[in-house]
């Protein structure tokens, strides 16, 4: 499911109330190992975890961790990486395609480990952990829904009180920069691999987002060129000199990594939405907001006086029996219900409900796929009518077909061999060799798309691929 909220690599701390608790580091590394699991999901590539789990290795004893941390890969096209307590430390796919050689996954894991080591606490409280999904849903509960459907949502809205993405001071990000690129230099890695890695997560995320870097959420970060400029004094004090960029990549590892939306979880183009594992397609409209996670996807109005919800609800119950107990949870609570009714549409059968009062409006659906799984549909407006667009895209749910498979891409990274003077803009595939696409081969390589890899023995290119 698409999960696109433009990050750079951070650490996540628990704030200072919530470490205020009993609960032991584990505890609180378990729990929050679980959202992760809910709110991102864990992407699933033994080799791929085999690398970051021999980085992240090689490093602990200069990082003086008495026991060795545990590894995980987090499903997101983001760029990110971070560490919270209890020894979880979590690397994204998204970073893991943007970075070319273990130097650089170092420099930026060292760097995210040592805010841990470093005992370095936020500011303030900024947001949950991928603040476009946290607070999608938590917008709809506050803004949209009465408490009793707030309730029906069921999608996890509680992690953000828990975990806060960090907002270090400039004092704080230098400390951890250096702290982090002693650690990486004494494991064994280029000293700048923290730097080439900060620098190009600044260009993709420029070319990714089409802002410069210092509009985006994360403007109380010191800014990177800055960051750049003091580890590069730094470094230079040192006695090491910056080396050139290394273009390409040597990492074997990162074949067929997907990028971008991850078809396990669904993909979403265009107004529409498909979900192969589940046999699942719909129509949304067109301009909505939409965010994706494991436990939930979220469509919002572009006004953002309407919003569905979808869920998975059961896969062992009919429509009717899995709707029972939020009905009778509705009645007891005095919540009237304006409409109730079993249907069949588009081959499916479903149970829908519909509640409102003079100041908003939710449709409520079950629907149950021919796979089994029961999904719950909630449809919130702040109208005391039905929104039509949102009745129109309850009604488009059906099972998903062949000619749907056929007709969403996904993509994943590829690796071509280098050849002597052949250019980056020429293995693009298609017609799109002019476009976006050399562009984001530019970044991905680190060299001119007009121009030759000079030493990596792979080029990255981007493959796509239909579902079917």
């Amino acid at each position: 499911m698409l999960r696109f909220a433009i990050c750079i690599a951070v650490a996540i701390v628990i704030t200072d109330t919530y470490a205020q608790k009993k609960n032991s580091e584990e505890d609180i590394g378990a729990q929050t190992f679980k959202m992760v699991k809910e709110t991102m999901g864990i992407y699933q590539n033994a080799q791929l975890l085999k690398e970051v789990e021999a980085i992240g290795h090689s490093m602990e004893k200069y990082l003086g961790m008495s026991e060795p941390l545990k590894y995980y890969l987090v499903d997101t096209p983001e760029p990110n990486a971070f560490a919270t307590s209890g020894g979880y430390v979590y690397v994204t796919r998204g970073l893991l395609a943007i970075v070319n050689t273990p130097d650089e996954l170092a420099g930026i894991m060292a760097h995210e480990l040592s805010h841990v080591v470093l005992k370095h606490s936020t500011k303030r409280m900024k947001a949950g952990i991928v603040p476009a999904i946290l607070q999608l849903p938590i917008r709809l509960v506050g803004t949209l829904a009465s408490p009793e459907v707030a309730d029906l949502l069921n999608i996890p809205v509680g992690f953000a009180s828990k975990a806060a993405l960090a907002a270090y001071s400039r004092g704080q990000e230098t400390a951890a920069d250096e702290h982090g690129v002693g650690v990486a230099i004494q494991a064994g890695y280029k000293p700048y691999g923290l730097v080439d890695g900060l620098e190009r997560l600044t260009t993709y995320v420029e070319f990714i987002s089409g802002k410069p870097m210092e509009k985006n959420i994360f403007t109380d970060h010191p800014m990177t060129t800055k960051r750049v400029e003091k580890l590069t004094e730094i470094l230079e004090k040192k006695g090491f000199k910056r080396t050139p960029y290394f273009e390409g990549t040597d990492m074997k590892v990162i074949e067929g990594l997907v990028y971008g939306q991850n078809p396990e979880e669904g993909i979403l183009d265009s107004g529409r939405f498909i979900h192969p594992a589940i046999g699942l397609y719909f129509n949304f409209p067109a301009g909505w907001y939409a965010q994706n996670s494991p436990s939930s996807l979220e469509l919002i109005a572009e006004d953002k006086q309407a919003a569905i919800v979808v869920t998975v609800d059961t896969t062992d119950a009919t429509p009717e029996e899995a709707a029972k107990q939020t009905v009778e949870k509705l009645k007891k609570s005095g919540q009237k219900i304006l409409e109730e009714e079993a249907y069949t549409r588009n081959g499916l059968s479903a149970y829908r409900i519909q509640v409102g009062d003079n100041s908003r409006s939710a449709e409520l659906r079950w629907i149950k796929l021919t796979k089994g799984t029961v999904l719950k549909v909630v449809g919130i407006t702040t109208s005391p009518k039905p929104n039509p667009e949102i009745i129109t895209s309850m009604d488009s749910f059906r099972p998903s077909t062949g000619s749907d498979l056929s007709s969403f891409k996904y993509h994943t990274v590829a690796l071509k061999d280098n050849s002597p003077g052949k250019t980056v803009a020429s293995f693009v595939e298609g017609d799109n060799q002019s476009g976006k696409r050399a562009q984001l081969l530019e970044i991905l390589n680190g060299v001119a798309a007009g121009r030759a890899v000079s030493n990596g023995k792979y080029v990255k290119t981007i493959h796509t691929s239909s579902l079917k």
